[in-house]
């Protein structure tokens, strides 16, 4: 059976995922490309033009469209993430369908990246006192009762993830393998 599924680009994550998940795990998605952006995927999925989204976070999700989940108007297929959601203990992960190591392989290299949404970042020549101060302002901002109510009421989840969890995950990718690096660009379809 094919789903289809809408995408803002071949370069977003709508896009990447589900053409990642057909190659290393034999789902058939069709892509509808060239949404201008995850609003405009979602009305289409309300007129019955698209028949999904291949990769919307589960936080944008219960904002965006709370009673898509309350009244069961949509069906969650999987996980994409490194580490399932709590949420969604049911539920089974991309990791849970693939076949081989080294399927597994590209997969968790695919799925690291995405543990960091949106960085805010800085030039390399940055002062080191600077970054110093960055670091400590954006550490106190995950305390800070007043940033984390403001997020409540906005219905996200608010978990910044310090510098050094950042910096971790940045030399794990960018020391992947490079036959896992090449296999991944495969998946996703680079070559396009």
């Amino acid at each position: 059976m094919i789903l289809v599924v809408g995408a803002t680009g071949i370069a977003s994550g709508s896009y990447l995922y589900p053409y990642a998940l057909n190659q290393l795990i034999g789902t058939k998605f069709k892509i509808v490309n060239g949404y201008p952006g995850t609003t405009e995927i979602i009305l289409a999925m309300e007129r019955g033009e698209l028949q999904g989204i291949g990769d919307w976070s589960w936080s944008s999700m219960k904002t965006a469209r709370p009673d898509w989940l309350r009244d069961k108007k949509i069906t969650l297929l999987m996980q994409a993430a490194l580490h399932k959601e709590p949420e969604l203990a049911g539920l089974p992960s991309a990791l849970d369908f693939v076949k081989t190591d080294a399927d597994r392989k590209v997969m968790e290299l695919y799925l690291t990246q995405k543990t960091l949404a949106r960085p805010v970042i800085a030039p390399p020549a940055i002062a080191p006192e600077r970054l110093t101060a960055l670091k400590a302002a954006f550490a106190a901002l995950a305390h800070d009762d007043d940033f984390l109510a403001d997020a409540r009421t906005a219905g996200i989840d608010a978990a910044p993830m310090a510098g050094e969890a950042v910096d971790s995950i940045i030399a794990t990718i960018s020391s992947a393998p490079p036959q896992t690096a090449e296999r991944l660009g495969k998946a996703i379809g680079s070559e396009k």
